[in-house]
């Protein structure tokens, strides 16, 4: 069947629908929900659109956990939200470790743009945002090596990106992968145990995972 569908803005539509997402400690919620949170929650004000991330998706919600596992025992200075889409997971951080530096990168132009105004919203006003057309950029390469990185992606991608992954992030450091059929888990554990990764936790939700890597000494 065939049907006539009202003319509307879409994207305003589906931020005014935008639930009240509750993860751990974090509540996420968008500019047009204004309801009350827990005083115990950390607020995360993420607009949705066409960018990945608005904490609803399974492999979303794992990220979240397992930044508060790694930050039950962890102090973080550096951290890379690498393929960022809404900035979520970087703003995430941000809210925990205050003092860290924070870089958010993405190949997509309307991801950095909505990065840039979450990061605003959130009242972030000093971290790194970069877009590249390739994900091996010597523009945010060079910067430093990072304490935790997020690659929130796809399979794919994630399994070329161990090598890179390797180079730039510190010994003792958190890797956390994210975008993963429970299936897919295993041969990614396998693939960067081969890059002096070993893993440290998997969190699974309704069929998609996410993996806490560790880098080896």
């Amino acid at each position: 069947n065939i049907s006539k569908v009202a003319q509307k803005n879409w994207l305003k539509y589906n931020r005014k629908s935008f639930p009240i997402i509750n993860v751990d400690n974090f509540y996420i919620y968008g500019s047009y929900n204004n309801k009350n949170y827990s005083a115990n929650k950390i607020p995360l004000k993420i607009n949705a659109s066409t960018a990945f991330g608005t904490g609803s998706h399974e492999t979303t919600k794992c990220c979240l956990k397992a930044l508060t596992f790694i930050s039950r025992s962890r102090k973080l200075d550096r951290i890379l939200d690498y393929g960022c889409g809404t900035g979520i997971l970087g703003i995430a951080s941000k809210k925990i470790f205050k003092r860290s530096k924070t870089t958010f990168v993405d190949i997509d132009k309307s991801a950095v743009k909505l990065t840039k105004e979450n990061l605003k919203l959130n009242n972030i006003l000093s971290d790194r945002v970069y877009l590249t057309n390739s994900y091996h950029s010597k523009k945010y390469k060079k910067i430093f090596f990072y304490d935790l990185i997020f690659a929130n992606i796809l399979f794919g991608s994630l399994k070329k990106l161990a090598p890179f992954f390797s180079l730039i992030i510190k010994p003792n450091s958190f890797l956390i992968l994210s975008g993963l059929l429970n299936e897919q888990i295993p041969y990614i554990i396998n693939q960067y145990n081969n890059f002096g990764f070993k893993e440290k936790k998997v969190f699974y939700i309704n069929g998609w995972g996410s993996i806490i890597m560790k880098r080896n000494p």
